[in-house]
């Protein structure tokens, strides 16, 4: 049995401490010798000289500060460590194969059932972040990457990491040499990272779950693959690892020669290898390498837990006693730190696949959110990131035009763009001060909202509550939208109006599940129930808000008389109401009727553009009502590459949907929910031709102001429509 030799190859090798720079007790890949006589790592004894003229070790004053590269030192190193990984790559293998002749080859490979197997891995994967601790997470992983691409026998491997914030996987460590994004649900890698479920897929090209893009780009063919998820030790999950393309056994097996019944299985069990395919064995090799992969990453402080993080976006390495104190928290820094932040946002932000969390009352869901109030969990407020002058002049420029970067806002505002927007519109249109809102939980509570949102969910996210609250912004700057409809409104003011609008804009989607109403009502869910099957998700999004805004700590407007609260509370759930696509071609319908010829008369056929007028309250919310529908259709009008990447989010929360409801039976899958037959993305020319361009002729007709939206629209709708072209 190969336990003893295991365990003393793993357990009892002590690396040389000549190897280790005496500043940050890391590993060394640049060593430079000083006039001290004692070895550094580069950067940090570059570092330590622009401040002092003295040894870090002894103390003394240097003759002079001429660094030496010391190559013997960096070779011997290099050389030492790839010995051990020859060394626990055989124990790899023997442990593996002494495995297949105790177990069978048919045996599933885990924690219960091979502890010498894990022990092996963990000894790899703890020498390998040992080498390259003081490098990046990109350079840790990509040395994981390369030894399980050597273990299991694959061409390529690639690291996908999961950004919360942006609903993306990112990849650094590919065969591209550089950065890949992609949606969160797209392709395979994209469905285990969702579901937290592995995925063996010998054909590709034949699956539907694949995404063939990358494969176009690159020029790369992609045969075959095996993903499976890397996770926290609570379960959650901060990425993906993925193998592409069998070319060989690998180094964990190798075909037995012996006779008898039990070689011949375990060679029948690996001679799918031969023709270059992964197997189950090779899906199981993998998940176990994963999981002790993630837990030994974070387990030797390369990046932290969820609950050890006070901030979400800070990150800090975990304390140790060495003399890495001597180096400022600037000094730390070596490039890593991105990587460090983003891997740690994101653990904050994804939790189990389970939904769970989410269903729950309201009541109890404004008491989650102010459980986690903002006040105890944030490192800056969402106010003082307008005093960065980046931050005001993209939100200046953007609530100037039409179109916002919500990544780049996302990035300087540490992941809080819905409320560091609602805060500057809020000032900029000069509610605060009418209104006498307490500023203080006006932040609180758009921080509350903003984590209300579900970062899991493609398309109903965050970052869909910000485009619609900036488009519904430009309908009110640009269009006149309060100056017009307040007249026909009872005692609501201009600044009502556009207090009304900018809240429902930005609460209208809150905790929006990725799930339709219709799919709400037909499996009964909790939701529904208590809604009565009536406007399921708008009822839920509307409640979840005003309860939060009953709370103390988040009523922001303490101040607002009790009528004008009433008007506003009203106006906000009329607005909201509109949103639900089951009324849209009534509400379309009435307000050509009532709006448009409304306009048209008071046009008195001169070709001279003005704003319709309203006969009543009644037109009066319909305008509004369609003001909101075309905000929350707006990147339908965004410039193309945004428009599309919107529409694959659609088609990926779509698709979703339509899994889920074959898994339950449901029968037929749900228009454009079903993966086998066209989605969005291919049905956009219909789409714009019944509903969008109807919709915004309409609208632009009553608000002249608001053209720019027709045109963008009208320009996406070519685009589509020469791509279908080109198809035909």
């Amino acid at each position: 049995m190969p336990g003893p030799v295991l365990e003393e190859v793993v357990d009892s090798w002590h690396h040389p401490s000549s190897f280790f720079c005496p500043i940050s007790q890391q590993c060394m890949h640049d060593p430079v010798v000083l006039a001290d006589g004692h070895s550094y790592e580069r950067r940090h004894i570059e570092r330590w000289l622009q401040d002092h003229s003295t040894s870090p070790v002894s103390g003394l004053e240097l003759p002079h500060q001429t660094v030496l590269a010391n190559h013997a030192l960096r070779n011997a190193i290099e050389e030492y460590f790839q010995q051990i990984f020859q060394v626990h790559r055989r124990a790899i293998r023997t442990t593996f194969q002494a495995w297949n002749w105790t177990q069978g080859p048919g045996m599933e490979l885990d924690a219960g059932s091979s502890s010498v197997l894990l022990h092996t891995i963990d000894a790899l994967m703890k020498c390998s972040l040992q080498m390259n601790a003081d490098l990046s997470v990109e350079r840790a992983l990509r040395q994981i990457t390369d030894e399980a691409k050597a273990v299991v026998g694959a061409e390529i491997g690639s690291v996908f990491l999961v950004d919360a914030t942006r609903q993306y996987l990112v990849s650094t460590v590919n065969s591209t040499g550089k950065e890949l994004r992609i949606p969160m649900t797209m392709g395979i890698a994209g469905q285990v990272a969702s579901t937290g479920q592995p995925v063996i897929c010998n054909d590709t090209y034949s699956d539907s779950r694949f995404d063939h893009t990358t494969d176009l780009e690159t020029g790369f063919q992609t045969d075959n693959l095996i993903c499976v998820p890397l996770k926290t030790t609570q379960g959650a999950i901060m990425g993906v690892i993925q193998l592409i393309n069998k070319v060989s056994l690998g180094i964990a097996r190798v075909k037995s020669t012996r006779r008898g019944t039990l070689g011949r299985a375990i060679s029948g069990a690996l001679s799918a290898d031969a023709d270059g395919q992964f197997t189950p064995q090779d899906l199981q090799f993998l998940q176990v390498f994963a999981c002790q992969a993630a837990t030994t990453i974070i387990g030797n402080g390369v990046i932290l837990e969820a609950d050890e993080i006070e901030q979400p976006g800070v990150c800090r390495r975990k304390s140790k006693a060495s003399r890495s104190d001597l180096l400022s928290d600037a000094e730390d820094s070596d490039g890593s730190e991105a990587s460090l932040c983003f891997l740690t946002s994101s653990m904050c932000s994804i939790a189990s696949p389970s939904n769970d969390k989410w269903l729950v009352s309201a009541k109890d869901t404004a008491s989650t959110l102010a459980d986690s109030s903002p006040r105890k969990v944030r490192m800056t407020g969402a106010a003082d990131f307008l005093r960065n002058a980046e931050v005001a002049q993209l939100l200046a420029e953007a609530c100037a035009g039409w179109s916002l970067d919500v990544q780049r806002l996302s990035e300087l505002t540490d992941n809080r763009p819905l409320s560091t927007l609602c805060i500057h519109l809020f000032e900029q249109h000069g509610l605060v001060e009418h209104f006498c809102l307490d500023r203080q939980r006006l932040a609180d509570f758009f921080m509350a909202v903003e984590d209300g949102y579900d970062v899991r969910t493609p398309y109903h996210n965050v970052a869909h509550a910000v485009c619609v609250t900036h488009m519904v912004h430009c309908v009110l700057q640009n269009g006149g939208l309060a100056e017009i409809a307040s007249p026909a409104l009872t005692e609501a003011s201009p600044q009502l109006v556009k207090l009304a609008c900018l809240f429902a804009a930005a609460v209208h989607d809150l905790e929006h599940l990725g799930l339709s109403n219709d799919f709400l009502v037909k499996t009964s869910h909790e939701r529904a129930l208590r809604y009565n099957d009536q406007h399921v998700n708008e009822s839920h999004h509307i409640a979840v808000a005003f309860t939060l805004l009953h709370d103390p700590c988040y009523n922001f407007m303490p101040k607002v008389a009790a009528s004008d609260f009433k008007h506003f509370r009203a106006l906000a759930i009329k607005l909201i109401m509109g949103t639900d696509m089951v009324d849209h071609g009534q509400i379309v319908k009435t307000f050509k009727e009532r709006i448009c010829p409304l306009k048209a008369a008071t046009d008195e056929g001169q070709p001279k553009k003005m704003a319709c007028s309203l006969a009543g309250e009644q037109d009066a919310v319909l305008l509004l009502q369609v003001s909101m529908k075309c905000a929350d259709l707006g990147h339908l009008t965004l410039d193309w590459e945004e428009h599309v990447r919107w529409v694959q989010c659609l088609e990926h929360e779509f698709f979703a949907q339509g899994d889920k409801e074959k898994a339950l039976g449901i029968e037929p899958v749900s228009f454009l929910m079903d993966r086998e037959k066209p989605g969005p993305s291919q049905t956009q020319v219909g789409f714009y031709n019944f509903v969008v361009m109807p919709l915004f002729q309409a609208f632009a007709s009553a608000l002249p102001g608001t053209e720019p939206l027709l045109r963008g629209a009208a320009a996406n709708l070519a685009r589509w429509q020469a791509l279908d072209a080109a198809k035909a």
